[in-house]
């Protein structure tokens, strides 16, 4: 007698960028888990385990992305190098594959039933970078200075603000956009002078995609996102864009919007509930092309 087959979902995915796209069977019911070590809350992971014989890809492969393992540690975490987009986690001694369930065309993750686990080996190297920045930096006016970074600790950030806190009165933002959904950003909003983004230039991943009004700052080692920054064109340039792109790169000007995910001694749950959903999916055109 055939023993029957679990149900299955196919779902496919990709990177923002689409260098990598992949389709993957999942066992029904999903059982999604979110990890509250400090890579996957600077980097909104949400997995989604699959045998690797339940994987194709379709353009691509493991060896496209980028790798990063935490200390001695087996897990093996991997990103785009061109866009940051975190996939997936792998283990030499695994058959399974954790996929990021924000990289799935047809899935809401809101609509996901979460087990929260929390791996406290996971810690983050940033606060040995951030100690000695404080040491080689010249003292700030404000009082209200939060420092952040990405995980591995080769960038660091320092912003200037009024508190971060239920008092806050400045804009939090959280948008439907393709890229703020993959990434989960929350995004405050801060004057150019009130910013610091510190680390060797060979550190610094730049992603532009679009109209490339807008690149957002990410860890080349790590993958970690951290800024939301104005992209200088030339008049030829923003002279070609499109109208609605031609306000979006002048209202950017003067302003680096943070991504709060990096920053230590904040209240993340309270900035999400704080936060302004924009409805970018409509707004920004033209729509995102899934592949």
């Amino acid at each position: 007698m055939t023993e029957p087959h679990e149900p299955t979902q196919k779902l496919r995915g990709n990177c923002h960028c689409t260098a990598v796209v992949y389709v993957v069977y999942f066992p029904e019911p999903r059982k999604a888990t979110q990890c509250g070590c400090d890579l996957c809350v600077k980097k909104a992971n949400i997995w989604l385990s699959a045998s690797r014989s339940e994987v194709t890809f379709v353009k691509g492969d493991e060896s496209s992305l980028t790798s990063y393992t935490i200390g001695a540690e087996d897990t093996i975490y991997k990103f785009c190098g061109i866009c940051a987009t975190s996939v997936m986690a792998t283990s030499s001694s695994d058959t399974q594959i954790a996929f990021n369930a924000r990289t799935f065309q047809a899935l809401d993750v809101k609509n996901l039933k979460l087990e929260e686990v929390d791996y406290v080996g996971h810690s983050s190297s940033q606060q040995r970078s951030i100690l000695k920045t404080a040491e080689t930096s010249p003292p700030l006016d404000s009082p209200n200075v939060y420092t952040g970074g990405c995980h591995c600790g080769a960038l660091t950030l320092r912003l200037r603000s009024i508190p971060l806190d239920r008092t806050y009165k400045g804009l939090v933002l959280e948008c439907n956009c393709r890229v703020c959904e993959m990434n989960g950003y929350v995004w405050v909003y801060p004057n150019d002078e009130n910013v610091d983004l510190i680390g060797d230039e060979k550190d610094i991943g730049r992603y532009k995609f679009s109209h490339n009004i807008l690149w957002k700052s990410f860890c080349n080692t790590c993958g970690v996102f951290l800024t939301n920054n104005h992209n200088i064109l030339s008049k030829e340039e923003h002279d070609d864009l499109p109208d609605n792109a031609k306000f979006w790169h002048e209202k950017s000007k003067g302003g680096t919007p943070v991504n709060a995910r990096v920053l230590e001694d904040i209240d993340l749950e309270l900035l999400h509930r704080m936060s302004v959903k924009f409805d970018g999916k409509n707004i920004h055109q033209p729509p995102y092309s899934h592949p």
